[in-house]
């Protein structure tokens, strides 16, 4: 089974009822009432015209601690029935993985889960933490009531609890947050470098 896959920033409405509407709520989005900022990149596997997988990429700014990283979080991770059980969802999360490295230059991938499905990430090199991740809701800040999980591309995931907010990065502080990312990244490669020299006896 020959599967292409592609990188969209938009999909179209036909496709999302292929994916997304072949059961009643498969994402059991009805338990947690979140509401989550939409994606930004879709990453589907095609069998012939017919999309069959589903990666949903966005990115996003998140406090931890006293660090500000930019993370690739991924969402609505989903094969249609007729093709589950054929290692389609774990390619595309593959994909993904390296879309987010090379093409968007996040820090880390992010992502939440039900417990069942820990494992399963795991085998592709995420990370559960133990940390309580804040997110904002229409009625304030709240506890994710799912298990949290990261993807470290280069360095160590930072120590302490988790702000991930909610708002869109276009508009108010989180377009300062953006420009306080690219500045503390841009701090931190120095002091690398620095360092870097410095073991170097330079």
């Amino acid at each position: 089974m020959e599967i292409a896959f592609k990188v969209h920033p938009e999909i179209s409405a036909s496709e999302r009822k292929i994916l997304f509407e072949w059961g009643p709520d498969i994402f059991h989005g009805s338990l947690y009432s979140l509401q989550w900022r939409p994606t930004d990149v879709h990453v589907v596997g095609y069998a012939g015209d017919e999309p069959v997988t589903h990666v949903g990429i966005v990115s996003h700014p998140v406090a931890v601690g006293s660090t500000r990283a930019l993370v690739g979080g991924i969402g609505s991770v989903v094969t249609v029935p007729q093709k589950q059980k054929l290692g389609l969802a774990k390619e595309c999360l593959r994909r993904a993985q390296s879309y987010m490295r090379s093409d968007l230059g996040v820090e880390y991938g992010f992502l939440f889960c039900p417990e069942r499905l820990v494992e399963f990430y795991g085998r592709s090199g995420w990370r559960k933490l133990v940390e309580p991740v804040l997110v904002n809701q229409p009625g304030g800040k709240v506890t994710a009531p799912l298990c949290s999980m990261i993807l470290e591309f280069a360095e160590r995931w930072p120590e302490g609890p988790v702000d991930l907010g909610s708002q869109r990065l276009d508009r108010g502080p989180w377009r300062e947050s953006m420009a306080y990312i690219e500045r503390d990244r841009a701090r931190r490669h120095r002091d690398a470098h620095t360092a870097e020299l410095k073991g170097r006896g330079r």
